[in-house]
């Protein structure tokens, strides 16, 4: 298990990491298909895709490749994903790149509390750097004729 600490002091890279709180409440629905919920956002040098994963339908969503370890956070548990992604779509037209996966373990579909810095933190002790941050959003999505219906209130 990884020990987490957090500060906002800018680290290495010499940029502050978006100390913030993401709560969201709601729900999501599944008809069929693979649906998740999750933060999701990207970083410039280097250029990373990233997912903080509060529900999947399929138990794994996104998170594929190496699986790095585990932490705790906000009252459940994550595993740590990362995975690359060779000439696909990016923030900067095609390239290869890395994702970065939080895969919260005891799902919470209806909402809750997201403290990313933890997640930045924890994929940091992994040996996972990011980059400076081009976007972050609350996203839902789904894949594999993917069918259901995602409604979410965001406070930060």
């Amino acid at each position: 298990m990884l020990s987490v600490s957090l500060n906002s002091q800018p680290d290495s890279n010499g940029f502050v990491l978006p100390i913030r709180n993401i709560t969201f409440t709601g729900s999501t629905t599944r008809s069929s298909g693979t649906v998740l919920v999750s933060v999701y956002g990207w970083t410039k040098n280097p250029l990373v895709e990233y997912y903080v994963q509060e529900y999947t339908s399929d138990g794994k969503g996104s998170a594929q490749g190496q699986k790095l370890g585990t932490f705790t956070s906000d009252g459940g548990t994550y595993e740590i994903w990362k995975h690359q992604q060779v000439n696909q779509p990016s923030i900067q037209g095609t390239s290869t790149f890395w994702q970065y996966i939080s895969n919260r373990v005891d799902k919470r579909p209806d909402g809750g509390t997201i403290t990313i810095a933890n997640h930045f933190a924890a994929w940091k002790a992994a040996g996972l750097n990011l980059g400076t941050h081009d976007y972050q959003v609350l996203a839902t999505e789904g894949w594999g004729n993917a069918g259901g219906n995602s409604k979410y209130t965001l406070s930060t």
